[in-house]
């Protein structure tokens, strides 16, 4: 289970022929029932029609004997470009005991696969392990949840991302890259303890010869996954955060794979506290970072620009301070050659546009104005056009709900 936050951005580089819509915003209730917990919303947009289908875990004391389930809402994208939302569907099993979740979507057979990590109580003994389940173009779960890892591995915080990439996997409709971390230790399982990545088919099945190190422990740290992206030259992105048994101290960390998952190269963005991190491509040599940072108690948004090797260009780019600030999440334009980064400020959702050369505009703009602070925050681009779908969980005291604000960039 992750000690330090939750985040996800999913940004999708398949360009297809949607029309753009002239959008002024709109804001979009994705939990429509007000449970005790709503929470780590993750999202993916389909590239042909500009659907996107939201996914989140989700706790009341009233369902399913306290457990946590993993529950998606399918968001519709209109000709006019708005949205109308579904019901949300239970995703997991309802005798799972639920946590991190993260979602993708395939172009070729226009569907979306869940991963999750899930306590599976039907065991001897306890085992933490990955499960998927399809989703239809439509927004509704196919077939039932099935075990992805293998029994008793300790695998948790998954995140997920399409491969359109055949060599990765003998399948003529696409394949999926997830990272995770494996700690089989915490359960008396079997498997080595680290950052792992996986390649599985168009089922979500696993594909070729199984798990891929990624990194070993060092001393008493772990490496949880943040984000993974898909770059123009067909290698991933991966963002994570280097984490310590205290629970306190956080390193963000950036990562290059290959399309069979295969580690290409590593760069430590920061060896302050700062966790969160998500990473995308500006340009064929130029890569942007952002992550959440905590210095003497202050937290702030940070970002750097990367070299194709990950090496940073430079320093830190202007963080922006505040309280009650999420780390920036930013979303790569479909009709323009720049980004654009959405964050959380007290209770405004702002943004701010990158250009393709990294150069990050001053003076943010303000979105939509907020009930309650935000817990946690992501975005994603609606393909072939400059609109952002952003979502968040949004807490009030003791309960959260998950919302949406769907704009155009400016």
């Amino acid at each position: 289970m992750r000690r330090y936050g939750f985040t996800v951005v999913l940004i999708l580089f398949f360009i297809p022929a949607i029309a753009a819509v002239a959008n002024d915003g709109q804001a979009i209730s994705i939990s429509k029932k007000l449970s005790l917990f709503n929470n780590n919303p993750r999202s993916a947009a389909g590239t042909k029609t500009g659907d996107v289908l939201v996914t989140w875990q989700r706790f009341d004391f009233t369902d399913y004997s306290d457990y946590h389930d993993i529950y998606a809402a399918f968001c519709k994208r209109k000709n006019n470009g708005k949205y109308t939302v579904s019901n949300a569907r239970l995703v997991s099993d309802k005798k799972q005991d639920c946590g991190d979740q993260s979602v993708a979507y395939n172009p070729k057979d226009n569907s979306y696969l869940v991963v999750y990590h899930a306590y599976n109580k039907t065991k001897d003994g306890s085992s933490w392990d990955l499960f998927a389940r399809k989703v239809d173009s439509r927004g509704k779960p196919k077939g039932s949840p099935y075990r992805v890892t293998d029994a008793e591995s300790g695998d948790t915080s998954p995140v997920i991302q399409y491969n359109p990439d055949a060599s990765a996997a003998p399948a003529s409709k696409g394949c999926y890259i997830v990272a995770y971390y494996r700690n089989p230790g915490e359960i008396g399982g079997t498997g080595k303890e680290g950052l792992h990545t996986l390649i599985l088919n168009k089922d979500g099945r696993i594909a070729g010869s199984g798990p891929v190190l990624i990194r070993s422990p060092k001393g008493n740290d772990g490496m949880l996954p943040d984000s993974l992206q898909r770059a123009h030259n067909g290698s991933y992105l991966l963002g994570a955060t280097r984490s310590y048994n205290d629970g306190n101290s956080h390193q963000a960390y950036a990562f290059k794979l290959s399309v069979t998952g295969k580690k290409q190269g590593q760069s430590v963005l920061a060896t302050y506290k700062s966790c969160e991190v998500s990473l995308i491509q500006l340009s064929k040599k130029l890569y942007l970072a952002a992550w959440r940072k905590q210095v003497d108690w202050i937290e702030d948004t940070a970002n750097r620009l990367l070299k194709p090797n990950l090496k940073p260009k430079g320093g830190e780019l202007s963080a922006l301070k505040g309280a009650h600030e999420q780390m920036g999440k930013p979303v790569k334009l479909g009709k323009d050659t720049g980004a654009y980064e959405v964050f959380s400020y007290s209770t405004q959702l702002r943004g701010r546009y990158i250009s393709s050369k990294g150069k990050i505009d001053k003076d943010s703009e303000l979105l939509t104005l907020l009930d309650h602070y935000i817990v946690s925050l992501g975005a994603v681009g609606i393909p072939g056009t400059n609109e952002v779908f952003a979502v968040w969980a949004e807490r009030d005291e003791n309960k959260a709900k998950v919302k949406a604000y769907v704009f155009a960039a400016k």
